[in-house]
């Protein structure tokens, strides 16, 4: 499962607490991901950067902390020394961080991204992929997108449960 999300979205953050009290449950078998959507150029710089982060041992508190900058904070980053600058207070690796901002890795994994986004037809944030076939939005409030993604799941799961 993906979570399609962006740093710049409010709803993506409010989405956040709903998201991790879900994964805490998440079924045996599925995995997740947190996938930064790139619709226009200015958002390659947060796509790379929530890429570079998923390294780091402290990814999790870093994730929420960019989103607590852009939204708690009214912070602006309009490039990588931006984003090194504000992380450093929080213990990041520079040299690391900007190693892999700018790594053919993460490069590649941004290619691989676009086309996955491309392919889902995604127009908002957040939404979900499920299993690989089914996008969700949050159009019927948060808690329902993650239910229809626990149901979707089962029913993919259990062929007996499919109505």
């Amino acid at each position: 499962m993906i979570e399609y999300f962006s740093y710049r979205c409010i709803h993506c953050k409010n989405f956040e607490p709903f998201l991790e009290d879900w994964l805490a449950d998440i079924p045996e078998g599925i995995t997740f991901e947190r996938q930064h959507v790139v619709f226009s150029t200015s958002d390659e710089l947060f796509a790379r950067a929530h890429l570079a982060l998923k390294s780091d041992p402290g990814y999790l508190k870093l994730h929420r902390v960019l989103f607590s900058a852009i939204h708690d904070r009214q912070k602006h980053f309009n490039d990588l020394e931006d984003l090194i600058t504000y992380l450093r207070e929080y213990g990041i690796d520079e040299e690391e961080f900007r190693r892999s901002f700018n790594s053919p890795i993460v490069s590649r994994k941004l290619k691989n991204n676009r086309l996955r986004q491309s392919q889902s037809q995604l127009s908002a944030t957040p939404s979900l992929l499920v299993l690989g076939k089914y996008v969700i939005s949050m159009s019927n409030g948060q808690q329902r997108a993650l239910d229809i993604a626990s149901e979707l799941i089962e029913r993919e799961r259990n062929p007996s449960t499919k109505s």
